[in-house]
């Protein structure tokens, strides 16, 4: 029963959530090709139901720009270049000197297959699964920063009559909370990196 469930859930979130896309796609397509025409009558229902297909497709398309980022930084080593060495108290592993190095390329292109290998109650506390969810958490945050960063310069550029304090001010605050955000995603990638080998190595997986 549960198996079917959670068969009915996605079939569920893989026709609603790109239905509701399309929605918002032709919707914005009319509402801005054809200014003055729309599609709907914009009553109370039909406005909720509009924003909250535009606020889905906001949702996935950040979702869908952080994995091309990520596979772009994890390609060109962004978060991180060379293997390196931990130090783990003594006895806790069987590493020369308890010293053990760590390849985070490695560690990262087998993050899924370790994944799948998982029992439930080898991440019983939800360590492993926190680290990741937190890297991937920051990682799709740059993009939204980066988004916010374009639409801004384009919007100061195009209308030159703004508030010109104001909207620079706002550019480098995005600009800072992107660096900010990018330092941040380093520090996480490592700890993630840390947990999957501890995962794959200290358990034998």
């Amino acid at each position: 029963m549960n198996s079917f469930l959670s068969i009915s859930l996605w079939i569920a979130l893989a026709t609603i959530i790109p239905g509701m896309m399309t929605i918002a796609a032709i919707f914005g397509a009319i509402e801005i090709v054809i200014p003055g025409v729309s599609m709907v009558d914009h009553d109370a229902v039909n406005d909720n139901f509009i924003w909250l297909s535009i606020s889905i497709t906001i949702m996935i398309l950040t979702q869908s720009f952080g994995i091309l980022l990520e596979r772009l930084f994890v390609k060109l080593k962004v978060y991180g270049r060379k293997p390196y060495k931990i130090k783990l108290p003594k006895g806790f592993s069987k590493c020369d000197e308890d010293l053990c190095e760590v390849n985070s390329t490695f560690e990262y292109n087998h993050l899924y297959l370790l994944l799948i290998r998982l029992r439930e109650d080898e991440d019983s506390q939800g360590h492993l699964k926190r680290c990741l969810a937190q890297f991937f958490l920051t990682n799709n945050s740059l993009v939204s920063f980066l988004i916010g960063i374009i639409s801004t310069l384009i919007l100061i550029f195009k209308y030159p009559n703004c508030n010109p304090v104001l909207s620079w001010t706002y550019f480098g605050g995005l600009l800072f909370f992107l660096i900010v955000s990018y330092f941040v995603a380093k520090i996480r990638f490592d700890i993630m990196i840390k947990a999957l080998w501890a995962t794959r190595n200290l358990r034998n997986l």
